[in-house]
């Protein structure tokens, strides 16, 4: 799987890696619609964490605006209100938050 190999580049120590760890989940983060996202939340928020935790001082101001404001992306397009009426979203998707939750616990 595809994010988990960009997940993994996050926790590498190399800067590039981190960056190009990166900018792939914030491609993903674009792309994938947010029912399958919510399922692989918790490991790319976990890694572009560790992005910020594991970087020096020099690395950061390189690898830390991109994950930061992917973080971000990510975590509105998992946790945005639902519109009445116009959901297009799978019934389920509740369901899927509820694990995702579960499993940070």
């Amino acid at each position: 799987q595809i994010s988990r190999m960009l997940c993994h580049m996050c926790l590498q120590r190399p800067w590039w890696l981190k960056v190009a760890g990166s900018a792939g989940l914030q491609m993903l983060v674009e792309l994938i619609p947010p029912a399958p996202l919510l399922r692989m939340e918790l490991g790319m928020a976990r890694a572009l964490c560790a992005i910020w935790k594991e970087s020096t001082l020099d690395e950061i101001a390189i690898t830390a605006e991109r994950s930061y404001t992917t973080l971000a992306m990510l975590l509105r397009k998992c946790h945005a209100p639902v519109k009445e009426g116009g959901c297009d979203m799978p019934p389920d998707l509740a369901e899927q938050e509820k694990l995702s939750f579960k499993e940070v616990m």
